[in-house]
């Protein structure tokens, strides 16, 4: 007897609706609180990104930035992650926000230097051209003021660097997210405030 085809539609609408709730942006981002980015990794490795929609592929592109972020120094397969997110970062030009690619490419600039070391000083160059070219682009982009933020943050102050103008960046980018409504659940927004305490912090010790 052939499968019935209603059947077959009705198991992958199931299928696709168990492992979305498995890796619902609420379950992420309680993994992201505990500090347990397994669960992230997992998410990553079950998803071919070039067959998910465009919104999954923008939605897969943001954790990925994430978990690299997160792993690159001590990820074995930190490499090959770094030329995967380069590849989707790639993929997603003409579909993203140009600010939002421009973002992205800046924190990959970012995570290559970190990764190797010896083109650390070449790559943060190019990291903080990027995210200035992401926030001339578009002023209300939230991720590029982010990412301006992270550059201002973590560039050694003797180098350029800021905590002042990086708390600036990571206000701004709060700002733009509070007012769109987009912080329910939302790791970037959670990352946001925690460098604004730290920037706090920093500003506060050094005065």
């Amino acid at each position: 007897m052939m499968p019935n085809k209603f059947g077959i539609i009705a198991l992958t609408l199931c299928l696709s609706l168990s492992l979305y709730a498995q890796y619902s942006d609420k379950v992420l981002y309680d993994a992201y609180i505990s500090e347990d980015l397994s669960l992230w990794k997992s998410y990553l490795l079950s998803e071919d990104f070039y067959l998910l929609s465009e919104i999954e592929q923008a939605r897969y592109i943001n954790y990925e930035y994430g978990y690299v972020a997160a792993t690159v120094h001590q990820d074995p397969d930190a490499g090959t992650r770094l030329d995967s997110l380069l590849n989707h970062i790639d993929a997603m030009e003409g579909i993203l926000p140009p600010a939002t690619i421009l973002a992205y490419r800046s924190a990959w600039c970012a995570y290559k230097g970190r990764h190797h070391r010896i083109e650390m000083m070449t790559k943060g160059m190019q990291s903080k051209s990027y995210a200035k070219q992401a926030v001339i682009q578009d002023p209300d982009n939230a991720l590029a003021h982010n990412v301006m933020g992270f550059v201002e943050f973590y560039t050694p102050k003797f180098v350029g660097g800021s905590k002042e103008r990086a708390l600036a960046e990571f206000n701004k980018a709060r700002e733009i997210m509070s007012l769109a409504g987009d912080t329910l659940y939302n790791w970037n927004y959670h990352s946001i405030l925690s460098h604004i305490r730290l920037c706090e912090e920093k500003y506060v010790s050094n005065h």
